[in-house]
């Protein structure tokens, strides 16, 4: 827009002087009449561009104040806590040092520090700023050395404060640092988390009593805790024809670590158990083998729906089955196992079949159809 009036100003100009001066000569008026239509002809031209600066120059300033207007209003009552930085250079133009230049209310209440002791903190005098200012600088001065937007989470341990920043650049040299409190949120998970921990531990113990303490149900990282030296990769199935395979493959990694009684145990059942459910429930997953002492452990995992706790006692009766239990498999793999280990979840189930060749339950499986092909 201005580079367009410029140009309409520059040929307008032109016009003016070359067509005025060409008319004067035309006329051919007497000299000294001439030379005073030349000077009104001068004032003129200068009163007129005197008179569209003033006229542009208004206009700009009231934008620019209106805009001005605009900024402060959102700056002042955004409401997330809003910080602005000022990077500092030295000779070489590398960065130096980071000046807050001014923060808004929402953060001003936040912080509970005055507006007059929080502007002019710098990076460089580090001793008399709180974690949370810190925090801010640090974050800010990693995107202006960086010179990209930085997003990062802050927890604020005196506080029990949690807050989402992201410092984005909003001018030369100039950022801004946006905080978030996110604090209620990470407050509520924690709660969902403190109960979804109390319910499973509800169910550990239900299980317990239900199956002797054959099937335990523990977190990700404990399961992983209880296995023991991995016997081969793990291998994916993802289709029926897969099943045999994998059976034969884990029948075979148990009869050469454990010949004194792998090959007299009966470890199909329970595994095919185990991969069908998988395969039936999930698409397919991953199966690999453990040895922990002298107790041989078969891994299946999937990435389907998981299990419901609520459905688990239940499951573990013979005949039982719904779409989102492993059903009648549970069953047969307490009878075939010393344990099973469970972890599960939406999105991942981890089920861990622990053989030792002694002498495990002994109700009959002879009216049991197995789903393994």
């Amino acid at each position: 827009m201005a580079l367009r009036y410029a140009l309409i100003y520059v040929v307008v100009a032109t016009l003016w002087v070359v067509l005025s001066d060409r008319v004067l000569a035309l006329l051919r008026f007497p000299d000294d009449v001439e030379l005073v239509l030349s000077s009104i002809k001068g004032v003129g031209f200068v009163l007129v561009t005197a008179l569209l600066l003033l006229v542009f120059g208004l206009r700009y300033f009231r934008r620019l104040e209106a805009s001005q207007e605009r900024y402060t209003r959102l700056f002042e009552n955004a409401a997330e806590g809003l910080t602005i930085f000022r990077v500092l250079r030295d000779r070489a133009g590398v960065v130096a040092d980071l000046e807050l230049v001014d923060i808004n209310p929402t953060q001003l209440e936040r912080t509970g520090i005055e507006r007059g002791r929080a502007v002019g903190t710098r990076l460089s005098r580090p001793d008399d700023l709180d974690e949370r200012t810190r925090t801010y600088l640090d974050v800010v001065a990693s995107a202006a050395y960086s010179g990209a937007p930085v997003r990062s989470e802050l927890h604020v341990e005196a506080d029990d404060a949690y807050e989402i920043l992201e410092a984005y650049p909003i001018g030369r040299d100039r950022w801004a640092l946006s905080a978030l409190d996110v604090s209620g949120v990470r407050r509520a998970e924690r709660a969902l988390r403190r109960q979804e921990e109390d319910i499973r531990r509800a169910y550990v113990d239900v299980l317990d009593v239900v199956t002797g303490g054959n099937l335990i149900l523990l977190t990700e990282e404990e399961l992983s805790a209880e296995l023991g030296a991995p016997l081969g990769e793990a291998r994916r199935f993802a289709a029926p024809r897969d099943l045999a395979a994998a059976r034969a493959a884990i029948v075979a990694a148990a009869v050469e670590r454990f010949p004194d009684w792998a090959a007299a145990t009966d470890l199909r059942a329970p595994v095919g158990e185990a991969l069908v459910n998988a395969l039936r429930h999930a698409g397919g997953g991953s199966y690999q083998v453990f040895a922990r002492g002298d107790a041989l452990q078969v891994l299946v995992r999937d990435e389907g729906p998981g299990i419901d706790f609520r459905m688990l006692p239940r499951a573990t009766l013979r005949g039982f089955s719904t779409a989102s239990s492993l059903g009648m498999g549970f069953t047969i793999m307490l009878q075939g196992c010393a344990r099973v280990l469970l972890s599960t979840r939406p999105g991942r189930t981890s089920l861990v079949l622990e053989f030792t060749g002694a002498p495990v339950r002994s109700d009959a499986l002879d009216d049991v159809t197995l789903g393994a092909p």
